[in-house]
């Protein structure tokens, strides 16, 4: 699962558009950073 597309391609078709599974990648991965990394990106 390192592919980025397909990551890309499963935010896309669950968030249906562009501009949400952009939001929804933003969030997941500002989570992501902040259990690993104990911060905030923003």
């Amino acid at each position: 699962m390192r592919d980025s597309r397909g990551w890309a391609n499963i935010l896309y078709y669950k968030f249906e558009t562009e501009e949400k599974a952009l939001d929804e990648f933003f969030i997941l991965f500002n989570m992501f950073y902040k259990e690993t990394y104990g911060e905030e990106l923003w």
